[in-house]
């Protein structure tokens, strides 16, 4: 610990130049885990009315005209 707080007191360990290649790829996982979490939110309301139907349903149920 003291080796890495002289390292950060006399610069050469530089936080600033580190994130700068590590902050753009967390940006674009914290934008792909937004996209699935997004997904995931849109399936569970399909499977609210009906859980089973994620192990069992085999075909689309069709709607009449007027419903969602």
């Amino acid at each position: 610990m003291d080796e890495i707080k002289r390292a950060i007191a006399s610069g050469e360990f530089n936080i600033k130049e580190m994130g700068a290649d590590v902050i753009p790829t967390m940006n674009n996982t914290l934008l792909q885990l937004q996209e699935l979490m997004i997904k995931f939110e849109v399936s569970l309301e399909q499977y609210k009315s009906s859980p089973s139907d994620i192990l069992f349903k085999k075909e689309a149920i069709k709607t009449a005209p007027g419903e969602k």
